[in-house]
């Protein structure tokens, strides 16, 4: 009967230290992920006194700061359906934008086309027909000097001689 203690105690024993083991390791790994949860946490914190130093620096580069940096920042500040509101009247503007420039270069196109077809061979026959008047009026001038001329010869010739 001495023999069944002893081998409930190494039972016991060995469960014990099963146990305990288990234990044990169960102990190593949580302290192996508190210890991967610090070095998160510290990189983290890092990070995060980097990033305040870059704002830092960013609060010193305000005066730096272009119109196109601004605009970017936009970006940030703005809730995504209202950027995407914002980009599709910008697109619509500019779509009309275009479609009026190019309907307006059609447009002066087709009208200066017409000016140089119709206007050039117009503008050629109003100084042709002014010439003509010019001409006309040259030969009227010309015709009342002669008939001055001819009509002042024979007066002279009724005259008598002073010889």
């Amino acid at each position: 009967m001495s023999a069944e203690p002893i081998v409930d105690e190494q039972i016991a024993t060995e469960i014990v230290e099963e146990t305990l083991s288990s234990i044990a390791n169960d102990a190593e790994k949580q302290a192996e992920e508190l210890e991967q949860e610090l070095i998160k946490a510290e990189t983290q914190y890092e990070e995060e006194s980097e990033s305040d130093e870059e704002l830092d620096d960013d609060l010193y580069d305000i005066y730096n700061e272009t119109l196109l940096d601004r605009i970017n920042a936009i970006k940030y500040i703005l809730a995504p359906e209202t950027r995407e509101s914002i980009f599709k009247k910008v697109e619509t503007v500019k779509s009309a934008t275009s479609t009026l420039f190019n309907k307006s270069g059609n447009f002066l196109w087709g009208l200066s086309t017409t000016a140089l077809l119709f206007g050039v061979p117009l503008a050629l026959t109003i100084l042709a027909e002014q010439q003509l008047i010019e001409l006309e009026k040259q030969f009227t001038l010309q015709g009342e000097q002669n008939n001055d001329l001819l009509t002042a010869l024979p007066d002279e010739q009724n005259q008598p001689d002073a010889k």
